[in-house]
């Protein structure tokens, strides 16, 4: 059984997911009768239900638990089957060529389906079937749909991984042969039966809340959670649901006092900082195979002096020096010594994820359990709101099919999860929800809210946790707005990214579906529902007649001014798209340079912000005046008060939005960039406006170095420096500015011995890579990597087009190898493509950005790490064409001072991810000719462990992998 799929599930939680198909109820008569359904499953050429069609179809009708008819054909396409599919599916051209095409079979397939319940195991199939009906002139597609993938997220959010294979394993069903339509389709029918016994272990309310908000036009899930209501009550209403019966309380924390932040000398001594790396210290007990390594004894005792001495400390720490311990240890003796809390401030969830649940326990385990407290403390936007959750759960609010899955899932959750988190949860978004159920700073009530009171409420308890914690790890993101309680110290790991992410946190930015849905959650027009329609039913309908008439009247005025204010948003964005210019990518970044704000366009663009702006100052007038109302002639008011920050915290959010459209067509020079995501106006859902920082150094100053309420800083990565110098880091981050303290610096060398475990292979005849004979060749040279080193090959592109082209070459002659070959395709989970290339040391895998750093493949998964172009940044990207252009302004030159020191920051993360134990041993390939052919590569191989270096020809190169790792 996966158990890594319960690492956030506890063990009741888990036993309750695993008794599901134990559980002693019979749905025979729940779907009996009149509910015959079908259980559905395509294979396609490809993802996109409007130009990739079907090859297989495997369909079974269904009653109760019990099959009573199949289908299973497959079908031609009438095109070629791309390479991916055909080793995917293993269907080929010639095994459909005799098939008979959708034309031929459709009639036979609607008639099978008729008007039943479709079951698949995502909308994959609904899309296409939309698609489809639509192709043949069939009408449209109106059969209920369920997608027990929703299902299974809204019965088990607590598990990592949902995929039908994850369910069928820890259930312990047969899957066939995956991706094959009917074998697909028969484990989903078993996935299936035991997803539905599951909804009996769901309340009766939270049943009712399904069926209260389901679409008006019900849709599977809807029909579904009505049935097993009836079922289950026979027919009776049951109460509303009411989280306060239902959310979960934080025992263990409750009675703990908070540090008492006495402000005591910060002195500990070195010796015993020292004693816990010891060879026989505390550590040693922990690790059966532990070495005491000099270098994290040093950054341990380095990061002690730094916490003594009030000072700013970079410390660069290459791979295996242990450095999260190395911090850990002193933070927590100072922060025993001092009485307050030592911040660990991290850029990724994986880092988070790996302090809070393997190092910060090893620490513990070490120094004794109980001997200090950790917690983790996210931004208010990172945790559900109860109060938001239950007034969806009183409203009228209508749902659609997918809202409404997460909707139950969030139910659900809230009675497994301690935190609140929703970052934790396996889903990649809430489909819209996240406006109407996830906290604000702005409409938190703060402890007037009777979840508050009543100690649920997520944010707060979190906050809780972190003033009786010694280590709270926080993000980046919350380090920069501002962590609500008092600490002096502060860890900033992956510190490399800290420009990134200050560039990030002030930017100033509107984007249009988060705006749409923000204005649609005061009031949406097309069913009369929002925070202003729960305002009337919960509020205003108490005031006394003569309250409730003006009350009314300024509810409705502030009704029509959010659908003006719809509507200027929606003129906006449709003006942003003559941008695009006929642009052949889906996403473009556009600069408004001097040049581009004097045409037409953009005139008319800044006369539609200024009115949109308006109409908005125009709805948080009304919205303050609904408030005055209420509070002047009400006094239902005073009783449910928090509904009243509530109106505040709305008013300030559209004022907000109002302000960050002046900012946005400001005449005025004030050292920021304007620019713009522009999409296709097909897709400008995606479009955002935004003005970011050309420099973040003053920003961070006044953050963090220069804030006297912060007496020492330790920013620590494994790529900090430049030809061994922390002077390009110092000048991004605002260390270089007159009138600060200069940091201490300390460069930790790795303990790995490279000459050993690494060799970096210099490819010295490929064609420059701007040219068309390096695209040629490319896939070539991969195709010999792979083979040679069987696999274990993780490919860095910087340009997705060659990367996925590279891959179509190359997957079907690499698969008839017996070799896995994955790419980072849209529509791929990134966490899961990196878990399936790491669980098979025969894998291979193409990645762009995000693989540069964050993929840890220990031991013989990963073998040769190859760097397909140097990572230059975009020269399309507006920040970095402004910032090249300040280097250049003060002097400096825009690509010796900034776009190199860049690459070679990149180079070395992507080098990064092949030696992560001192039992690896692996190669870097590096592609680029310009390596050889210019100055500046050797500043960029410098920035490389020191491993030996070979210059090899694409001749050579198989057997030079092969010597390496022992192969003839």
């Amino acid at each position: 059984m996966p158990d890594d799929l319960f690492l956030r599930a506890s063990a009741d939680v888990k036993k309750k997911y695993l008794s599901f198909p134990t559980l002693s109820r019979e749905f025979q008569a729940l779907l009996e009768g009149d509910m015959e359904y079908c259980v559905l499953d395509f294979e396609t050429t490809g993802f996109d239900a409007a130009r990739d069609r079907i090859i297989e179809i495997g369909a079974i009708l269904a009653t109760g638990d019990k099959a009573v008819g199949r289908l299973s054909t497959l079908i031609n396409p009438g095109c070629e089957i791309p390479c991916q599919i055909r080793m995917l599916t293993e269907i080929d051209d010639e095994m459909v060529s005799g098939a008979p095409s959708m034309d031929e079979f459709f009639e036979e397939f609607v008639e099978f389906l008729g008007e039943r319940t479709i079951v698949a195991y995502s909308r994959f199939e609904e899309d296409f079937l939309r698609a489809l009906y639509d192709r043949m002139g069939h009408g449209r597609f109106t059969n209920p749909y369920i997608d027990a993938h929703d299902l299974a997220t809204m019965l088990m959010p607590s598990l990592r991984g949902h995929r039908q294979a994850d369910l069928a394993g820890i259930w312990g069903i047969d899957t066939g042969r995956t991706h094959r339509a009917m074998d697909d389709a028969e484990t989903l029918l078993h996935v299936f039966h035991v997803l539905v016994n599951g909804l009996y272990n769901v309340s009766v309310a939270l049943l009712r809340a399904l069926a209260d908000h389901g679409p008006a036009h019900a849709g599977g899930l809807t029909l579904l959670a009505r049935r097993v209501l009836d079922e289950r009550t026979g027919g009776r209403k049951p109460e509303a649901l009411n989280l306060d019966d239902v959310a979960q309380k934080d025992r263990f924390w409750e009675n703990i006092p908070p540090l008492d932040g006495l402000s005591a000398p910060c002195h500990v001594p070195a010796e015993e900082v020292r004693a816990i790396f010891a060879s026989a210290g505390p550590l040693a007990r922990q690790f059966g195979d532990y070495e005491e390594r000099d270098e994290q004894t040093e950054m341990a005792e380095a990061t002690r002096r730094a916490f003594e001495e009030d000072s700013i400390l970079l410390i660069e720490a290459g791979t295996g020096t242990g450095k999260s311990l190395a911090y850990l240890a002193p933070a927590v003796l100072v922060s025993k010594a001092t009485g307050y809390p030592v911040v660990v401030s991290t850029r990724t969830l994986n880092l988070q994820d790996q302090l809070h649940t393997k190092d910060l326990p090893t620490l513990e385990g070490a120094l004794g359990e109980g001997s200090f407290r950790y917690s983790v403390l996210k931004g208010y936007s990172n945790y559900l709101c109860l109060r938001k959750l239950q007034t969806l759960v009183s409203g009228r609010k209508r749902l659609s099919e997918r809202q409404l899955g997460a909707f139950g899932m969030l139910l659900t959750w809230i009675t497994e999860s301690e935190t609140g988190d929703v970052s934790l949860l396996n889903v990649p978004h809430l489909h819209g929800l996240d406006e109407l159920v996830m906290a604000n700073h702005r409409e938190c009530p703060g402890g007037r809210c009777k979840f508050a009171q009543g100690g649920y409420c997520f944010y707060r308890r979190a906050l809780y946790r972190a003033r009786r914690s010694h280590i709270v790890v926080v993000n980046h993101s919350l380090l920069l707005a501002g962590v609500n309680f008092p600490f002096k110290s502060v860890i900033i790991d992956e510190a490399h990214t800290l420009e990134d992410v200050a560039t990030d946190q002030f930017t100033v930015e509107l984007e249009y579906r988060e705006t749409r849905r923000f204005l649609e959650s005061l009031y949406d027009p097309v069913d009369g529902s929002g925070f202003l329609a729960d305002l009337d039913a919960t509020v205003i309908r108490r005031l006394p007649s003569e309250a409730h008439d003006a009350a009314r009247f300024e509810l409705i005025e502030a009704g029509e001014a959010a659908e003006i204010a719809c509507e200027g948003l929606e003129k906006l964005f449709m003006t942003l798209c003559a941008f695009r210019a006929g642009s052949e990518y889906e996403f473009n970044d556009i600069r408004f340079t001097s040049g581009q704000t004097r045409l037409l366009e953009y005139e008319k663009m800044k006369l539609e912000a200024k009115e949109f702006a308006t109409s908005l100052e125009t709805l948080a007038a009304r919205i303050t005046r609904v408030k005055s109302v209420c509070e002047e002639r009400g006094t239902a008011a005073a009783e449910l008060d928090y509904l009243m920050s509530d109106l505040e915290g709305k008013a300030a959010r559209v004022r907000e939005h109002a302000g960050a459209l002046a900012i946005m067509f400001s005449d005025e020079d004030d050292g920021r960039v304007r620019w713009a995501t522009v999409t296709s106006e097909d897709n400008f859902e995606k479009q955002a406006l935004r003005v970011s920082p050309v420099d973040v150094g003053s920003d961070l100053r006044e953050a963090i170095f220069d804030n006297e309420a912060i007496s020492s800083v330790v920013l620590t990565s494994a790529t900090l420096t430049v030809n061994n110098a922390f002077d390009f880091f110092r000048s991004r981050v605002g260390l270089n500015l007159p009138g600060g303290a200069a940091p201490e610096e300390c460069i930790l060398n790795s303990s790995f011995d490279y000459s050993r475990q690494m060799q970096i292979l210099i490819l010295h005849d490929m064609p420059p890579p701007n040219s068309s004979d390096y695209e040629a060749r490319i896939a070539d040279v991969l195709g010999d990597v792979i083979l040679a080193a069987r696999g274990g090959v993780l490919a860095l592109f910087t340009n997705r087009r060659l990367m996925l082209k590279t891959y179509e070459q190359l997957v079907g002659e690499m698969r008839r190898h017996g070799l896995n070959l994955l790419c980072q395709q849209p529509g791929y989970s990134r966490r899961r493509l990196a878990e399936e290339f790491v669980e098979d040391s025969n894998a291979s895998l193409f990645g762009t950005s995000s693989f540069w750093e964050g993929v840890d493949a220990r031991g013989s998964t990963l073998r040769v790490v190859v760097v397909t172009r140097i990572p230059f940044e975009s020269p399309g990207k507006p920040v970095f064409v402004a910032r090249s252009e300040r280097v250049k302004l003060e002097g400096g030159s825009d690509f010796m001072d900034f776009g190199l020191p860049l690459a070679a920051l990149r180079l070395k993360q992507g080098a990064g991810r092949l030696i992560r134990t001192r039992q690896d041993r692996g190669q870097v390939l590096l592609m680029d000719s310009r390596i050889n052919t210019q100055r500046y590569g050797q500043t960029l191989l410098r920035s490389l462990p020191g491993a030996k270096r070979r210059k090899v020809s694409t001749d050579d190169l198989k057997r030079a992998i092969s010597e390496f790792h022992g192969r003839r």
